[in-house]
């Protein structure tokens, strides 16, 4: 069908609108989200449904309020029964692919037909790959940490990793009508779904060493603060970590 097109989807996780060139940022180079947006259309007033990372996701998925597909938090299973923007895809005839970090619960991925994942799963396919190449490699944030850098090059970065294992679908994918491992859409010569799921900004807060010296950090934004309590709410808290940085970067090792 030449009405249907292809379409690239493209999620960051916990990034504020004023960290970007397309919201008048100055600090901070982002010149492809800014050339995209200077193409297309920027929206002013776009909230997030959850401030936690699955719930978000599966209403992007679902259509749903945190209250209707219930994946109230990472790791909490929701109403699985409810359909996806991807089983409408495939009703459509189209091939879907899911890179990153893109689970609504352990083992969903959305329904994608292909799937390369990164995630904080112990041995995730990401952390298999860095071992073959650096056996010192284990779970968790440690080893990938020198200072407040990424330890490993660019090329190794975990983002990058899901950017190359986008382009080696839509190279595989344009070359023989089928994924790298064989999958292929109901229909031959389907438009595709990409979904490309970025960890960052996410903590670790961890750049890859390459980029170090491109913020000016005179011109960061004010700090959102609210103190925490005893009574905040866990949802909440978590998102004040993410509002207070320096407090989070100073008091935390973790991050």
């Amino acid at each position: 069908n030449q009405n249907q097109r292809n379409v690239l989807m493209v999620l960051c996780d916990e990034l504020r609108p004023d960290f970007l060139g397309a919201y008048g940022a100055d600090f901070v180079p982002t010149p492809n989200i800014d050339a995209l947006a200077a193409d297309g259309v920027v929206f002013d007033n776009a909230i997030t449904a959850s401030t936690v990372c699955a719930p978000a996701r599966a209403a992007i998925a679902t259509g749903e309020f945190v209250s209707g597909h219930g994946y109230w938090t990472n790791e909490v299973e929701g109403n699985a029964d409810l359909p996806l923007f991807t089983d409408r895809l495939h009703e459509q005839g189209y091939m879907t692919a899911g890179m990153g970090s893109i689970e609504l619960y352990p083992d969903n991925d959305m329904k994608m037909k292909y799937v390369r994942r990164f995630s904080e799963d112990k041995d995730n396919e990401y952390i298999l790959w860095m071992r073959e190449k650096h056996p010192e490699v284990t779970n968790g944030w440690g080893w990938c940490r020198e200072g407040k850098q990424f330890k490993y090059t660019e090329e190794e970065y975990f983002d990058r990793w899901t950017t190359d294992r986008a382009e080696e679908f839509l190279d595989s994918y344009v070359a023989t009508g089928k994924a790298p491992n064989g999958a292929a859409p109901d229909k031959e010569g389907a438009p595709f779904f990409l979904y490309c799921g970025f960890w960052s900004p996410h903590s670790p807060h961890l750049p890859p060493k390459e980029v170090s010296g491109s913020i000016d950090p005179d011109k960061l934004p004010d700090i959102i603060y609210k103190p925490l309590t005893e009574n905040t709410p866990s949802v909440e808290a978590v998102r004040c970590a993410f509002l207070n940085p320096h407090e989070a970067l100073e008091d935390d090792p973790a991050i």
